[in-house]
């Protein structure tokens, strides 16, 4: 069951102004977007502790105690993934709220997650991660995500709880979830018959095969800089590699040559 927040709204004298009903996961991630200080009615669907935190902090900046898109809200829920039993209360959630891949992925990118293929995953040497060695190459990973940098390689993630998903070179409704560290279980999810852009578009890129690692790690620090500020100006190095890297993300017309 996908869980809904009702969010109704009223003036001084008790009448209704607003009444809407949203995808809870997705409102609660990104936050309200003004404080309220009337008379205000909320329906949240509790499925896990998880669900509690969020909606504690919904509630706090809903009603200023909280500033508008508090980093100390997102703060909780990747806290929480410390704890080996929320781990799993996330990983039961997902999976039982999923219809489909589509869902499931934005689940995941809803709650920090992203995407990495595995040699970009191998070049973080997670302790204690054992990923067996024929799900390396054919699956790609998402991860928590707790800490953006400019450089790619100083993001940083939480390793113990990881997703693997087929997306390239064809989807595979067969996932793979490593938890603690360790294979937990293999999961069929559906793919949706029409995969919506979220299903279809990630942030990975595939390197060809002969590109040193030093090439692949520098040509992610300029995609970065890139996507944090397009009028960047990329480097010869980039446009020759532009080619031969698969899945790139569009370009503007002035950066394609």
């Amino acid at each position: 069951m996908e869980k809904k927040l009702r969010i109704q709204f009223f003036d001084d004298e008790g009448r209704l102004v607003e009444d809407r009903m949203v995808a809870q996961d997705s409102e609660m991630y990104s936050g309200p977007k003004f404080n309220h200080e009337g008379l205000f009615r909320i329906e949240f669907t509790m499925n896990c502790k998880d669900d509690i935190e969020k909606a504690k902090t919904y509630l706090d900046q809903l009603t200023g105690i909280l500033p508008l898109g508090s980093k100390q809200g997102r703060k909780k829920s990747i806290r929480i993934l410390q704890d080996p039993q929320q781990r799993e209360e996330l990983l039961n959630e997902v999976i039982g709220i999923a219809m489909d891949q589509d869902q499931l992925i934005q689940l995941l990118r809803d709650r920090g997650f992203r995407f990495m293929m595995y040699d970009f995953l191998e070049t973080f040497e997670f302790p204690g991660l054992e990923i067996k060695e024929r799900h390396k190459e054919k699956y790609q990973w998402m991860l928590l995500c707790t800490r953006t940098a400019k450089n790619p390689k100083a993001d940083k993630y939480d390793p113990m709880l990881v997703f693997g998903i087929q997306l390239l070179p064809e989807h595979d409704e067969r996932i793979v979830v490593y938890l603690n560290g360790q294979f937990k279980k293999a999961y069929k999810v559906p793919i949706p018959e029409k995969p919506k852009e979220v299903f279809k578009k990630t942030t990975m890129v595939k390197f060809p095969h002969y590109m040193t690692e030093e090439e692949r790690e520098r040509f992610r620090f300029e995609l970065r800089r890139y996507e944090i500020d397009p009028d960047t100006n990329l480097s010869k190095f980039f446009i020759r590699w532009k080619p031969y890297v698969e899945n790139l993300p569009e370009l503007s017309q002035n950066k394609t040559e």
